[in-house]
């Protein structure tokens, strides 16, 4: 993948201010040896763009290089016309608003006697002067842009630069890609129907009609000694349960080495072939226990009742309590709205010991809100439930995360 990299300045200063140009290609370099340091990319340079002829250049490298994303560091003052040839490439601009330190050396600058050595060394440092001119020439172009601001190695900002250039080798990634589609339609799961004409236009995807009589051939082909280093691999890979057989294993193992074999011949860059690259090898048995397992805690209880803490994340932003109960239980909506559903048992009703509602009566698996407002409610077991235990489940929004 290639990405491209242009600086935009004013030749008018070259003679005017001397060291002016050296410096301002050495931030420009400095920039280019990061990103091409960053995930093995090729950067397309056009060097200093300091004229229109020199910007038609740049355009015309970056159409024949295929360039994912235009990255343009605005090194000093620049004409916004200098720009107008690159509007209409269609590509993704950033626009790289990096001064080379923190701060200007304001002491430094302000000790200076000779104002034209002033005067260069602003220009050397004021990248932010031609951002709002650009801005708003792409603006009233309608070309789409964004803006990374910060400094040289402001890590921020290079995090930000590294975000591009990811999102750039995954849209080069799908529209490169050839995916194989094997199999047909059903009727069944129309809600997650793959739309093909989608797929190739947004993205630029090639969707390769792929027939399972051609898998099966393909699994018949398998080798004793494919199947048996295909279940080798499994074992590496994955704890294997004792109650699959080795039949089973070997079965599977076909199934693998057959779609590789499918994959590999029609070039495929995405079918089962690659699954291994989305899988997050970290999700060992202790962490989806730990993670993502349902943990039931009880937090507190009394005659007739117990309430517990279900299973929700701690980093989700809703809490959900079960109360189980064949007495009145007391619950405080506690600075949030309360959502409750019946669980357990044919009735309850729902009371306000305040009399800020009238009492109502809910069915099993009926939902029901009691606004924060309330403050305190009770919910017991109600006709043909009396005597017997019930079960609610409550959700409310942490107010104290």
């Amino acid at each position: 993948m290639k990405i491209g990299l242009i600086a935009v300045g004013l030749n008018t200063y070259w003679h005017q201010f001397g060291g002016l140009r050296e410096r301002l290609d050495g931030y420009r370099n400095a920039i280019k040896e990061k990103m091409e340091a960053y995930g093995g990319q090729i950067v397309a340079d056009a060097g200093m763009v300091d004229d229109v002829d020199k910007a038609h250049a740049a355009a015309a490298l970056f159409r024949r290089d295929e360039a994912e994303v235009l990255f343009i560091f605005i090194s000093t003052y620049a004409l916004s016309s200098t720009l107008i040839p690159l509007l209409g490439e269609g590509i993704p601009v950033v626009l790289l608003n990096l001064q080379p330190a923190p701060a200007i050396d304001y002491a430094r600058l302000n000790g200076m006697s000779d104002r034209g050595e002033m005067t260069g060394e602003w220009l050397a440092n004021c990248q932010a002067c031609s951002l709002p001119e650009f801005c708003s020439v792409f603006n009233r172009a309608g070309t789409k842009y964004d803006v990374v601001t910060g400094y040289l190695d402001d890590a921020q900002a290079w995090a930000e630069i590294y975000g591009w250039i990811d999102a750039a080798k995954v849209a080069c990634g799908m529209r490169r890609n050839r995916m194989g589609l094997l199999g047909n339609y059903y009727g069944g799961m129309v809600d997650v129907y793959s739309d093909l004409r989608l797929q190739s236009t947004v993205f630029g995807t090639h969707a390769e009609i792929l027939e399972m009589c051609e898998l099966h051939e393909l699994r018949r082909s398998v080798t004793q000694r494919e199947a048996d280093a295909r279940v080798a691999a499994f074992g590496e890979a994955f704890v294997i349960d004792e109650g699959c057989t080795r039949e089973e294993l070997e079965r599977a193992a076909r199934t693998s080495v057959a779609l590789d074999k499918l994959a590999e011949a029609h070039r495929l860059g995405s079918l089962v072939k690659h699954g291994q690259e989305v899988i997050q090898w970290n999700r060992t048995e202790s962490w989806v226990k730990k993670e993502i397992f349902n943990r039931i805690e009880r937090i507190a209880e009394g005659e007739g009742w117990k309430e517990e803490r279900t299973g929700l994340h701690e980093n989700e932003f809703i809490e959900t309590r079960r109360h189980w109960f064949t007495v009145p239980v007391l619950h405080r909506t506690d600075g949030s709205v309360n959502v409750l559903n019946l669980v357990e048992g044919r009735e309850a009703i729902v009371e306000s010991p305040t009399g800020k509602f009238e009492p109502f009566v809910v069915h099993y698996a009926e939902t029901f809100i009691v606004p924060e407002s309330v403050k305190e409610y009770t919910i017991r077991p109600y006709g043909e439930s009396e005597g017997k235990q019930c079960a609610t489940i409550k959700a409310f929004v942490k107010h104290n995360p």
